[in-house]
C-alpha cells in the first residue's frame, strides 16, 4: 500500500462516475499523489505507455491495455466494492425500435464482463 501511495497517479474525472477508489481511499484514510486529470478514457492509452504515472482501472481494462500497450496489469493493494452498470433511458414517443434495439445492443455487450 505504501508503494501505491507513493506513485504518482492519473485521475479520471470524477464526473464520470469513476470515484470508486477515491471513495475506498478515503474510508481508508488514504490519499494518492494526482500528476495528471483527464476528462475521460480515451486518452489513457497514449499517457501510460509513454509515462511513468499510475493508472488504476478496472481489471478488464487493465487487462486489455496490458495486452495492447507494454504495459503492467497489477492488483490493487486494497479492495474496492464491485461496479455497477446501469443502463437507463427516457421513454419518449420517439422511435422506440430503436431504443430499445440500443439498450439490447447495450446489455449484450457487458454481460459476463469481469470488472
Amino acid at each position: 500500500m505504501q508503494q501505491y501511495l507513493a506513485e504518482r497517479h492519473v485521475l479520471v474525472d470524477p464526473e464520470t462516475g469513476h470515484s470508486v477508489v477515491k471513495e475506498r481511499l478515503q474510508e481508508l484514510g488514504c490519499t494518492r499523489k494526482i500528476a495528471l486529470r483527464v476528462p475521460h478514457f480515451s486518452v489513457l492509452p497514449e499517457v501510460i505507455a509513454t509515462t511513468d504515472l499510475l493508472l488504476t482501472v478496472p481489471s478488464s481494462g487493465a487487462r486489455r491495455f496490458a495486452a495492447q500497450h507494454s504495459v503492467r496489469a497489477l492488483d490493487l493493494p486494497f479492495t474496492v466494492r464491485k461496479l455497477e452498470i446501469m443502463l437507463r433511458w427516457q421513454e419518449h414517443s420517439g422511435d422506440i425500435v430503436a431504443q430499445r434495439w440500443l439498450c439490447q445492443t447495450v446489455r449484450e455487450c457487458v454481460v459476463g464482463v469481469t470488472p
